[in-house]
């Protein structure tokens, strides 16, 4: 199952890094429960289309992950959170200069 990350955090048993707004995925549901109640994932599980997937996954390759949460933009902008630095990549390409 998959969930948003509401808080980054490093998974104390993959010892993996989830920054804000990425997907953490497992087939364990009281691990899923325990991060949930820390705050740190959502406790919906995501489902997105395969449209919706196919433009995420096309926004993301335009953006540089620069550590510690944050994504620098073809612009030069850096911004903290995956879904935050797609949302004004959006609004970049929507022409919206005060993004």
């Amino acid at each position: 199952m998959k969930y948003e990350v509401k808080k980054e955090f490093i998974d104390k048993h993959s010892k993996e890094y989830f920054s804000e707004g990425s997907v953490y995925e497992t087939e364990n549901t009281e691990r899923a429960d325990e991060l949930a109640k820390a705050g740190f994932i959502s406790e919906e599980v995501m489902t997105k289309t395969e449209a919706e997937q196919a433009e995420e996954a096309a926004l993301e390759e335009r953006l540089n992950h620069v550590g510690g949460g944050y994504f620098e933009l073809p612009n030069g902008e850096k911004v903290r959170g995956r879904e935050n630095a797609i949302e004004v990549l959006k609004k970049l390409d929507n022409g919206d200069e005060k993004a």
